[in-house]
């Protein structure tokens, strides 16, 4: 996930995301992925489902 993001690989990024907004702060990006498992497993529950409730219209 590390790599995926510029910041982590010490690339530049002059972002408020990143804490440029913020003089003299050290800029990087914190992400939380605490509750990707939680999100996951409900995706796959609901793929096994045959995506019910999933309207085309």
């Amino acid at each position: 996930m590390a790599d995926t993001i510029p910041a982590a690989r010490g690339a530049a990024v002059n972002t408020w995301v990143a804490g440029a907004n913020i003089e003299g702060e050290a800029q990087a990006i914190d992400v939380y992925l605490g509750g990707a498992n939680a999100y996951v497993d409900m995706c796959r529950a609901w793929a096994e489902k045959d995506d019910e409730g999933f309207v085309l219209r």
